[in-house]
């Protein structure tokens, strides 16, 4: 995560240490759970309604709902693009995977006393992220390098060089540090792949008991785990008119892995037979290991004065860095509205503030990453709603929601929202229950190739799930 560590290793890395970190932090900080089927057909709305294994991770209370002990587990699989545009060239990059987005069960214990007709435990495992995403962005730039940037941090910060001045992309001439563009103009080709992979999910304990039917309340205790691994090359190949390079690429990977924890405590009030309302609030989730695992490597081919063709490499040793990072309190509001045995509609609305995410390590103090956290992002509200019609044993369901951009409205993706569509069918027997669910989500975003507004990259994220639960009763 650190990625200053290059720097006092003189390693300067493509992105830019700093803007990385902020986004390396909104990334463990930003869940969207994909839970059960049940659950993203209806937009993750049933706040206010549980009796749902994924109701651990957001609203504990629901599983006071429970009359019976149930176990169920579901599997999806998804595949996500991004069409990106940059400089009038668009590319599609496509990735599937198949992951296991939950698992759980509850365990019943009815008749406790005259006040308390159930009290349910229960554990599950939900998936809160997928990382999995392949970007690719090309075009022709006639304004700028990433060699500028480069250069401008090894003239004017205290180290020695970098990797670009290792495999000599940047030069010395009369004691300052120049490149091939300076006087001979642009019209570079730019490329930039990255793969990512990974995830984020949440283990639950809960408790949760049913006071007379009317109030639920419930306690989740979660751990987190998080794994991300990412791969990116970025590529320049100059025009014929800037001598002696001929290209350079820039490689850089980076893992990180890590555990957390967090409280989620909720309520569900059966306000009438055909109305409930719903709360819960998650305490920050604190990562208390986050462990990072770095390189970078520069190649480049020039030409010199009797040796054309020259190929070149500079190559970092595996760096390694432990931080800590703490994640924005959220509340959640709910409503339903229960038509009897026929169907429902329900609300759900989350308030996250991501100007409080938190970074901290002992051998840095992070005093920068985190003013710029707090400058850069701010208030989300989140609203979901879905509904459910029934049947018999069959029922359908949709949902819809949106989650709102983190980035304050001064920032340049400030409208990065993310708009989820879903619909899916399910079919309960007796002691069994199946449910299936189709869930697209779609985001806009800017990507930035380097530190410059010349540099921009235009990104359409779409993400289209088929997601199957099968559950018993018993």
């Amino acid at each position: 995560m650190k990625r200053i560590i290059f720097v006092l290793l003189c390693m300067a890395l493509f992105m830019g240490a700093k803007a990385q970190n902020e986004v390396d932090a909104l990334r463990y900080a930003f869940m969207n759970p994909i839970g059960t089927a049940r659950y993203s057909a209806m937009g993750g709305a049933m706040g206010a309604m549980g009796g749902d294994l994924t109701s651990m991770a957001f609203n504990p209370a629901g599983i006071g709902i429970y009359r019976s002990s149930t176990m169920a587990f579901t599997p999806t699989w998804t595949n996500t693009r991004v069409n990106s545009s940059y400089m009038g060239v668009g590319n599609l990059s496509t990735k599937n995977n198949m992951h296991l987005s939950n698992i759980g069960f509850v365990s019943s214990i009815p008749d406790v006393s005259n006040e308390v007709k159930f009290v349910n435990f229960g554990f599950a495992y939900n998936q809160l992220a997928n990382y999995n995403r392949n970007i690719y962005i090309s075009g022709v730039n006639d304004y700028s390098s990433l060699l500028d940037e480069e250069t401008d941090y090894v003239n004017n910060s205290n180290v020695d060089g970098s990797l670009f001045t290792d495999a000599d992309v940047i030069y010395q001439e009369d004691g300052t540090y120049i490149n091939d563009y300076m006087g001979n103009g642009y019209g570079e080709y730019q490329t930039n792949s990255k793969q990512s992979k990974g995830y984020a999910g949440q283990y639950d304990f809960s408790l949760a008991a049913n006071f007379l039917d009317v109030i639920y309340a419930g306690i989740s205790f979660g751990i987190l785990h998080v794994s991300y691994e990412e791969n990116s090359l970025y590529s320049e190949t100059p025009p014929d008119d800037v001598p002696n390079l001929n290209y350079f690429d820039s490689y850089n990977y980076f893992n990180t892995k890590g555990n957390g924890y967090n409280f989620k405590f909720g309520v569900i009030a059966r306000v009438t037979d055909w109305f409930r309302l719903g709360a819960a609030i998650h305490t920050p989730t604190y990562f208390s290991n986050m462990k990072d695992r770095y390189s970078s490597k520069v190649t480049a081919r020039i030409d010199y004065v009797g040796d054309p063709n020259s190929e070149n490499t500079a190559k970092s040793p595996d760096g390694y860095f432990d931080w800590t990072l703490s994640t924005p309190f959220k509340a959640l509001g709910s409503a339903a509205f229960i038509f009897g045995k026929t169907g429902l509609i329900s609300f759900d609305y989350e308030y996250i503030d991501y100007s409080h995410i938190n970074m901290q390590s002992f051998d840095y103090d992070f005093r920068t990453e985190n003013d710029a956290i707090s400058n850069m992002y701010g208030v989300a509200h989140n609203f979901k709603v879905g509904g459910e019609y029934n049947y018999g044993p069959f029922s359908i369901r949709g949902g819809w929601a949106y989650y709102g951009s983190p980035y304050q409205k001064i920032q340049d993706n400030e409208n990065a929202n993310n708009m989820i569509y879903s619909g899916g069918l399910g079919f309960k027997m007796s002691k069994m229950f199946v449910d299936f669910t189709c869930k697209y989500s779609a985001k806009e975003e800017y990507f930035f190739m380097y530190d410059s507004r010349d540099a921009i990259s235009k990104l359409e994220n779409t993400q289209l799930s088929f997601i199957a639960t099968m559950g018993f009763k018993f």
